[in-house]
């Protein structure tokens, strides 16, 4: 069995995103609200921004961050619990943000 690669799984993940009316679901939602700090905070600025951009991945800025209530490290902190908790892929670049895309369940 051949292993995916973080493109791949991107491109699933966008496969299944079009196969669905909305960019996520209530069980995306309450799985990040077990997470601690901010994390919830950023999932929800996610979903947003996905919903307006008609797009599972997006990109957010500092200023969009916090317009969340979501500060720059608490945003790497919580991408990092919701990478590890499977609810989004992140590709990530020093100097640019991260290009996230929401994992639908």
């Amino acid at each position: 069995m051949a292993v995916m690669t973080n493109h791949d799984r991107i491109k699933e993940v966008l496969r299944r995103q079009q196969a669905t009316e909305a960019p996520l679901n209530i069980e995306w939602l309450q799985l990040a609200t077990q997470l601690p700090g901010r994390t919830l905070h950023l999932a929800l600025a996610l979903a947003v921004e996905s919903y307006r951009r008609q797009t599972a991945t997006v990109s957010l800025k500092a200023r969009e961050l916090e317009s969340y209530g979501v500060k720059p490290d608490a945003a790497s902190v919580g991408l990092d619990r919701l990478v590890q908790a499977g609810l989004v892929f992140a590709d990530r670049h020093q100097g640019r943000p991260a290009q996230i895309t929401i994992n639908v369940l």
